[in-house]
């Protein structure tokens, strides 16, 4: 028979404990990933987590597969002052919390560096015709890894590298002002690191539509 309750004990140097708390067993259901079992927060983020997570509110998606990442190099192109009819190309790296750095800092994509980089909507549609469409609508652009950050692209302005994520099909129950406020907050930044700092790499966390799905938004 299965205990209603979970002790968790946790040590470090010296088998020194750091903490101990006991709680219901089905709390633990309401994670997906059990790292955050690690951390000192868990009675606040079980408080957290009692609203509905982000993908009630949107689609959380990768903006590429990697063969079409591949395929995009080609139409990547420096933006001329005489050009018309394209989008802003944006990766992780040229994101900051509410604004882009497009045209302010160089952007990285596949060992190919880019002052201003473009892509023509018209050729973008005939080789994407999907991602053209999502490209087009508003969506929020979330860097892939390390900082959480994004910003709110509002009149479909930009195309998002592959190392980015996208949240789609945005809909009238939240304002994208909103989800983007809530987003950019030290809340988010903060359960983040609580449910995956154990798993990140020399201290950077990668973002993907799965656990970006799982943020959870308070009804506003």
């Amino acid at each position: 028979r299965r205990p209603p309750e979970l002790t968790v004990s946790r040590y470090m140097d010296e088998q020194r404990l750091v903490f101990e708390y006991t709680m219901p067993v089905d709390n633990v259901k309401k994670f997906d990933n059990w790292g955050v079992l690690l951390s000192q927060h868990l009675p606040l983020l079980l408080r957290i987590t009692d609203h509905p997570k982000l993908s009630a509110y949107c689609l959380p998606a990768e903006p590429f597969t990697v063969s079409e990442a591949y395929d995009l190099v080609p139409l990547l192109k420096e933006w001329r002052s005489d050009q018309k009819g394209h989008f802003k190309f944006v990766n992780t790296g040229t994101i900051d919390p509410f604004v882009t750095l497009w045209g302010q800092k160089s952007t990285t994509y596949l060992k190919h560096k880019y002052s201003k980089p473009v892509i023509s909507r018209d050729r973008f549609n005939e080789l994407f015709p999907r991602r053209c469409k999502q490209s087009a609508s508003t969506k929020i652009i979330i860097s892939g890894i390390r900082h959480f950050e994004c910003f709110l692209d509002l009149k479909g302005d930009y195309v998002a590298g592959k190392s980015t994520v996208v949240l789609l099909d945005l809909n009238d129950r939240v304002s994208p002002e909103f989800l983007i406020g809530v987003l950019n907050s030290a809340l988010v930044k903060f359960f983040f690191k609580e449910c995956y700092g154990s798993l990140a790499m020399d201290g950077g966390i990668n973002f993907t539509p799965t656990n970006v799905s799982e943020i959870p938004i308070a009804k506003p």
